[in-house]
């Protein structure tokens, strides 16, 4: 199974899009940061994706969640899951 027949199979999990809030210090080292952006340095915080059978891990992109859990499958599935 490719990942592209895996992303649109039922097999895949749902992937969920969060927001995490920066601290107040966080904010203010962004902020004196001269090396940052105009954006960065008034960004509030970021997103991050989980997966629901994994929630404990956080993935900087949709894709990056989906392809890990493509390759658990593939690992789980063995040698019949690439066929």
């Amino acid at each position: 199974m490719t990942f592209e027949e895996f992303k649109k199979s039922p097999l895949a999990p749902k992937v969920t899009r969060c927001f995490q809030h920066y601290s107040s210090e966080q904010r203010a080292s962004l902020q004196a940061n001269h090396r940052a952006g105009h954006r960065q340095r008034t960004s509030t915080g970021e997103f991050f994706y989980v997966r629901e059978d994994r929630n404990n891990i956080a993935f900087r992109s949709r894709d990056a969640a989906l392809r890990s859990a493509w390759s658990e499958f593939l690992v789980q599935e063995g040698p019949q899951a690439a066929a």
